[in-house]
């Protein structure tokens, strides 16, 4: 997730994506991360969501949230299932954008609005 907005830290790959956006600092990736979805889980319409994705705007420009599962083995023999945050990027894709301009537009009174599927 953060090579996406690292490369002034990574210029040893330089044929690699990265992306700056003056929205969000390099360092408050996190925290923006989790206001983002805990925002998101206050809406009623987040029943709707498909364990994938989710696709936001914030001060206007479109943003992807992926997520994959994740198992970690805890101890006692537990077994704990989650969804972890596999990237996080700007939509810039036209087809994206296009696809994305086309669902339902939930806004909030948390600064996110997210394009329900």
């Amino acid at each position: 997730m953060f090579r996406h907005y690292s490369a002034h830290i990574k210029q040893h790959q330089q044929g690699k994506s990265y992306h700056f956006d003056s929205n969000i600092g390099f360092k408050e990736v996190p925290d923006f991360l989790s206001k983002t979805i805990e925002c998101y889980k206050s809406q009623p319409e987040s029943k709707s969501f498909d364990g994938r994705k989710i696709f936001l705007k914030f001060n206007s420009n479109p943003y992807a949230i992926w997520f994959r599962p994740f198992r970690r083995d805890e101890a006692g023999g537990i077994r704990k299932e989650y969804l972890r945050i596999q990237t996080f990027y700007p939509i810039e894709e036209p087809l994206e954008l296009e696809k994305i301009n086309k669902l339902t537009n939930l806004e909030t009174n948390c600064g996110f609005s997210f394009a329900i599927i």
